[in-house]
């Protein structure tokens, strides 16, 4: 696994949070903000349910599609990680690539520095495993 792929699967992950927000978005917006009385309050009432529900339909279906390569990206990415000796570097990655989280919350979370170092520790490791020295 290249760090190229890696990278490729957390703007996956980052793509898949912003869809899932734009879906509770929709579904928000949709939600009816007053009792129905069976009245309509104006000339022309409007369905906003019925209006954003192809909208809903579509981002859902993308939404799902999205989980299922992340999944499928996931479970390679952790067959990889299982072949990582160094624990600090293992958890790095797992924090980053799996979990999805920035560089300044890896280091934080994994308490190595500040995210230039947790970057610096990831970059090396790649630069070494492509030499062979791993």
């Amino acid at each position: 696994m290249t760090l190229d792929e890696l990278n490729g699967h957390y703007h996956d992950l980052c793509r898949l949070r912003r869809a899932e927000a734009l879906l509770a978005s929709l579904r928000l917006a949709a939600y009816p903000q007053r009792a129905f009385t069976g009245m309509p309050r104006a000339k022309n009432p409007k369905d906003k349910v019925g209006a954003l529900a192809a909208e809903i339909a579509e981002t859902a279906d993308c939404v799902m599609r999205m989980k299922e390569k992340v999944l499928a990206e996931e479970e390679k990415i952790a067959a990889f990680l299982d072949t990582v000796d160094d624990l600090v570097v293992r958890t790095i990655l797992r924090l980053r690539f799996l979990r999805g989280l920035q560089w300044a919350e890896v280091a934080e979370a994994s308490g190595s520095g500040d995210d230039v170092t947790v970057r610096k520790i990831c970059s090396r490791y790649f630069r070494n495993l492509s030499r062979g020295g791993l």
